[in-house]
């Protein structure tokens, strides 16, 4: 709102740089230019493992260039997102006097033009828009580096931008990857082709982390090594802001979740730890035309915040059939929702949290809202599922698990849902399968389409026109929407 902009991403948009002749860049670019901040402990602490000879690279996304102001060389730096450590033009893509380029900006003498004959472009810090490649170097440095890696730290971050996010599965399967964040992040979910991270997951067998901030890691680190007085230096002449100290990291008033075991905290769910199940809702089941009101005030009205409700339409209880609804959260089942929960298909005996029991389940990417209600507000959200009931698992009941893979707990269930009396010969032919799965298609159409504020991928599956039927995803199941050309993080 303070740059009048279209959207907020628009201020990092190629398109819009050059139709506004960067107005609210340069203003923002002025606010947020490195020189106004400094390195801090987490920063100092990649230079130090530069210095004793550890550091292969350092991969950032950052754009603030205060890996090189803790003194980290160039050539051990891929800024995958760009920097304001060099401008070029955008016209001519000539490398521009970046002196000239930051003190134009600074003074506020914008916009800045090229000084080439004949060019006048924009200049702009080589910072990577909406609308730009990544840097050729950071494709270079993947594949030369990442095979090479003995331990792969990862700091600060969500890991939800692709390409970048990625890189954790790109080092060797024996290469050890430690995490140091406020919370787990790309952590591995159900699917065999995902070598996210494992942490409090039964395979795990290389992963562990520190959870709290980066800076409190970092220091408990070089406590554990030795290294914390060498740390405190650095951090008084490069006048980071948290300043010096020499006092000992209390690991459980630093890193309370992971308290009373600190450093020793076993990131590795057992194979044979009982699993801690809540106690079963009732499967319900509805017609298609069930209005979403209803839903809703079942999961108000439950004392768990949560209701899945399987579609009749579309639900038939036999092997090789389907079951298909509607999972809706409110309240507190909204607000701890991310995008490493899922709703899993589960045998009646199952009691572990390990791949093969979450082997047929759904992640939930992006949730559907009521039309007319802002999400943040109304803290209500639906997500929708539709599962094949797998043969191998024959006539035992089964349940339906909501999974949150951060914590690896079974947080709510539904079940059991048993079969109609049939037999494996009564099962669902091909052809029945087939036109069960199109009926499916076309009622969840009509039911998402009540609904506004949907995901792009779900609108466009609403919208497309004479897909065939056979080769048309299942709306909600499809992959997560592309990420803008740069990967950037908004």
């Amino acid at each position: 709102q303070r740059f009048n902009l279209p959207t907020p991403e628009s201020v990092f948009e190629l398109d819009y740089f050059k139709r506004s002749k960067g107005q609210a860049f340069y203003k923002l670019a002025k606010e947020m230019w490195p020189d106004n901040f400094k390195p801090s402990p987490a920063h100092i602490f990649v230079r130090m493992l530069h210095d004793k000879g550890l550091l292969l690279r350092c991969f950032t996304q950052n754009i603030d260039t205060l890996e090189r102001a803790a003194g980290l060389p160039d050539d051990k730096i891929v800024e995958a997102h760009g920097s304001f450590a060099t401008s070029s033009c955008t016209k001519c893509k000539a490398p521009f006097d970046q002196a000239e380029c930051k003190n134009a900006i600074l003074a506020g003498n914008t916009p800045v033009r090229c000084t080439k004959p004949d060019c006048g472009g924009l200049i702009k810090p080589d910072i990577v828009f909406f609308g730009e490649s990544l840097p050729p170097r950071f494709q270079d440095a993947i594949k030369a580096d990442m095979p090479r890696a003995d331990l792969l730290i990862i700091m600060g971050t969500s890991l939800t931008v692709h390409p970048f996010a990625s890189l954790v599965e790109m080092v060797d399967p024996t290469c050890p990857r430690l995490l140091l964040n406020m919370k787990p992040v790309g952590l591995r979910v159900p699917d065999p082709n995902d070598d996210g991270l494992r942490l409090r997951q039964p395979e795990n067998y290389r992963d562990v982390m520190i959870e709290g901030t980066c800076d409190d890691a970092v220091r408990a680190i070089c406590d554990e090594l030795d290294w914390r007085q060498e740390l405190e230096e650095h951090i008084t002449a490069f006048e980071s802001k948290v300043g010096p100290s020499l006092t000992p990291i209390d690991w459980a008033a630093a890193f309370p979740k992971m308290a009373p075991h600190g450093i020793k905290y076993n990131w590795r769910a057992a194979e044979d730890g009982a699993l801690e199940l809540p106690p079963p809702l009732e499967p319900l089941m509805r017609p298609e035309e069930v209005h979403i009101d209803e839903i809703e005030k079942l999961a108000r009205g439950n004392g768990t915040d949560a209701a899945f409700v399987a579609f009749e339409e579309y639900t038939k209880l036999t092997l090789g059939g389907s079951i298909a609804g509607l999972l809706c959260l409110v309240e507190s089942a909204h607000e701890d929702w991310e995008t490493t929960h899922c709703l899993a298909l589960v045998p009646h005996r199952a009691d572990s949290l390990s791949f093969e029991v979450l082997k047929n389940a759904e992640v939930l990417l992006e949730p559907m809202h009521k039309e007319g209600e802002d999400s943040d507000s109304a803290q209500l959200s639906f997500h929708q599922v539709a599962f094949q009931i797998p043969y191998e698992d024959g006539l035992d009941p089964f349940y339906i698990w909501y999974v949150n893979n951060t914590t690896g707990k079974v947080t709510h269930r539904w079940g059991p849902f048993n079969f109609d009396g049939t037999t494996a010969e009564d099962a669902v032919d091909d052809d029945d399968a087939h036109e069960l799965n199109s009926a499916l298609l076309n009622g969840m159409d009509e039911i998402i389409a009540s609904m506004g504020d949907l995901p792009a991928h779900l609108r466009e599956a609403v919208a497309a026109d004479g897909a065939e039927e056979s080769s048309r995803p299942l709306p909600g199941r499809a992959t997560p929407p592309t990420e803008p050309a740069n990967g950037r993080e908004n």
